[in-house]
């Protein structure tokens, strides 16, 4: 084991590695000197996890998925200053080759060059399932050549990067001792680094992204990562452990996740925390829930404009007046989604395909259900569905998944989640897992990242990685709590 000042020195070590690594990513072509760092030091990353020690692939890995961003600007933000190309591996293209494509490349070498580990049965029909059944749906329903073939790898990319990032990091906490809590610990201190300049940006007003004239710090996929990091420090509270830090940067985080103005996230957030309190007893939840208030208002005291433009104008995005003319609450409350519903939900009707779903590259259209004329449609769709009127997303992960894959395919996901969390409690209880800051957290973050990381490329890889300690968890938890803890 190592000191407490080794420990000290390794963790400050990956939050300023994180912390660096994101402000040079960040950095886009309006900015040349940062833009020019910024590209050196993501093929140095790339660089060291295709050539360090196998122990240290991980935490090069991580850099790549935690801290850089794949999505940096909104539509109605390129419409504005035009498209920005950002440092980041998700938008470096080598030649002819994709970032998708790099990516999962490096992630392919990195599974290849690994002992192999045994999947779990749950993971193995997950993928069965994913690598057939859609491509016979997609067959049969006349979409491989009816469909553009990058509609048809998006879809197909999902589920396979999942599966690959699944076999690295599961096959590493099973091949080198403390693997789990070593990518814990490096996962918990690199997503604490990118939280750090998100916060940064927004005290500062800086930013690449707006929303009316107001700053929303990130448009990453990766931005759910705050759920998990809000409720380890809540965690840490109840428990009596790091209270002043992790009040700090409780408060912080939550600033920040108003600012990122997403309805889902702070949804989830919410969930997460409801999830987390049925873990303890009420009395140990009183005490934190006071200092918490007292800390909150004395951040409202230093960020006063938080308020009208993070608090307020997030909120705002709650509000929604009935629409008379139609009779659902739930097309008042977001009139997009309620369209593409009901228009996939006839599709599916239409060809009988709710139990195995449209497969990949499936596409609806607006023929039963026409969006209103009125409606701002490329900030939810591509330009090209725009034009053609063929719509291949749902904004919605439990419909998206079902339109795809089917209800099969939707419980197949599911199950890859409820099978570890299943084992945990039924080999450690409650009171054991309470007793881990991190095993309790990555339960109940679970259903938050389940539904939002599944869109991106780089979404299904951080899925994929915790599925992969999850169920590393429920293999190896031992009886005192995890390791890891003492880290974070």
């Amino acid at each position: 084991m190592p000191s407490a000042s080794e420990s000290l020195r390794h963790n400050a070590f990956l939050w300023i590695l994180g912390f660096s690594f994101s402000v040079l990513t960040d950095a886009n072509t309006s900015q040349p000197f940062l833009y020019s760092c910024g590209i050196l030091a993501t093929l140095l990353v790339i660089t060291g996890v295709l050539s360090v020690n196998h122990v240290y692939k991980p935490v090069f890995l991580l850099l790549l998925l935690i801290n850089s961003p794949d999505i940096t600007q909104s539509a109605s933000d390129v419409d504005t200053v035009g498209t920005l190309q950002s440092a980041t591996v998700w938008q470096i293209e080598i030649g002819i080759f994709r970032p998708t494509f790099v990516f999962t490349s490096i992630l392919t070498y990195l599974c290849l060059s690994i002992k192999p580990a045994t999947l779990p049965k749950a993971v193995s029909r997950f993928l069965l399932y994913f690598l057939t059944v859609p491509i016979i749906t997609m067959i049969g329903y006349g979409y491989l050549f009816n469909s553009p073939v990058s509609a048809i790898f998006h879809d197909a990319k999902l589920p396979i990067l999942i599966a690959l990032s699944f076999y690295y990091f599961y096959s590493y906490s099973t091949n080198f001792n403390n693997g789990l809590t070593n990518v814990i610990t490096a996962a918990f201190w690199l997503i604490l680094g990118r939280l750090s300049v998100d916060f940064m940006y927004y005290c500062m007003g800086a930013s690449n992204t707006y929303i009316s004239g107001i700053n929303r710090v990130s448009v990453d996929s990766g931005k759910v990562l705050i759920v998990p990091m809000v409720l380890v420090m809540v965690h840490n509270v109840v428990s009596g452990r790091h209270v002043i830090s992790s009040l700090f940067v409780m408060v912080c985080a939550i600033l920040v996740a108003f600012a990122y103005h997403t309805r889902s996230l702070l949804l989830l957030l919410a969930v997460g925390l409801i999830l987390l309190f049925i873990l303890f007893p009420i009395k140990a939840i009183l005490k934190p829930l006071v200092m918490f208030c007292s800390v909150s208002a004395m951040a409202l005291f230093l960020f006063p404009d938080f308020i009208d433009s993070g608090f307020g104008s997030s909120l705002g995005r709650f509000n929604f007046t009935v629409d008379q003319s139609v009779n659902s609450i739930f097309y008042s409350m977001d009139p997009i989604r309620y369209i593409s519903f009901a228009n996939a939900g006839g599709t599916m009707t239409e060809s009988l395909s709710w139990l195995w779903g449209m497969g990949y590259g499936s596409w609806y259209s607006d023929e039963r259900f026409p969006f209103p004329s009125d409606f701002t449609l490329a900030s939810a769709f591509s330009a090209e569905s725009v034009s053609t009127g063929r719509y291949y997303r749902i904004h919605d992960a439990i419909a998206h998944i079902t339109f795809k894959f089917g209800l099969f395919g939707l419980c197949l996901y599911i199950m890859c989640a409820v099978t570890p969390v299943r084992e945990l409690f039924q080999k450690h209880g409650r009171d054991r897992i309470r007793l881990s800051a991190s095993m309790s957290v990555l339960l109940v973050s679970t259903p938050a990242l389940m539904l939002y990381l599944f869109w991106s490329t780089k979404g299904a890889a951080l899925l994929g990685a915790l599925l992969a300690a999850l169920y590393a968890s429920a293999r190896e938890i031992p009886h005192e709590g995890h390791p890891a803890d003492t880290h974070i």
